[in-house]
């Protein structure tokens, strides 16, 4: 159970850093799908809310089982670094047609 604890510490910490970090550097993908505009404070707010959401479901035993730890990991890390790599590799192939075409 220690182990468990100082598991979900750590990922709670790494989330947290993450979305502070994303929002901080304001590398969120200020685009998102149909063109409408998002503002980058807005996705980090929501990120930050989801973890302490996940967190207090934990700390109150509210539910049951690993899935706090899961939806945390998915929220706080998958999900923001994935998104980054993905905006990063888009703009690296766009880069790459490009001067391919020249």
């Amino acid at each position: 159970m220690l182990v468990y604890r100082l598991f979900f510490l750590i990922v709670f910490m790494a989330s947290i850093v993450t979305w502070v970090l994303l929002w901080l550097v304001g590398f969120l993908p200020l685009q998102m799908i149909r063109g409408h505009v998002a503002r980058s404070g807005g996705i980090a707010a929501t990120g930050l809310t989801l973890v302490l959401i996940f967190t207090v479901l934990e700390l109150l035993r509210i539910v049951e089982g690993r899935v706090p730890l899961f939806a945390l990991l998915g929220v706080g890390l998958v999900i923001p670094w994935g998104t980054l790599l993905i905006v990063r590799f888009n703009a690296f192939v766009r880069d790459r047609k490009l001067q391919s075409r020249n």
